[in-house]
């Protein structure tokens, strides 16, 4: 499974604290999906992005910088990662 499918399959949008360990266990068999998905979330989760206090705007500029810092990466794939990093944010 790509990081793309594994990202574009998960729906439990009520329970977005459960987004990381599902996508992981889809990677299970593809360790450099798995790392790829790792640096994702870590650029997406940086402090530096979410401490303007409006989430909003923590979207936009987690978005924006990890699309910066992984051009070839689609925004379908960085959009649900920003949007479960906004989670942890809230």
């Amino acid at each position: 499974m790509t990081l793309a499918d594994a990202v574009d399959s998960f729906t439990e949008w009520s329970a977005p604290w459960t987004f990381r360990k599902s996508i992981r266990e889809k990677l299970a068999s593809e360790p450099e999906q798995i790392a790829r998905f790792e640096a994702l979330v870590s650029e997406a989760s940086r402090f530096e992005h979410w401490n303007a206090g409006d989430l909003e705007l923590g979207c936009k500029i987690a978005h924006t910088a990890t699309k910066k810092k992984f051009p070839d990466v689609d925004d379908r794939v960085i959009g649900p990662i920003v949007r479960a990093a906004s989670y942890d944010w809230k």
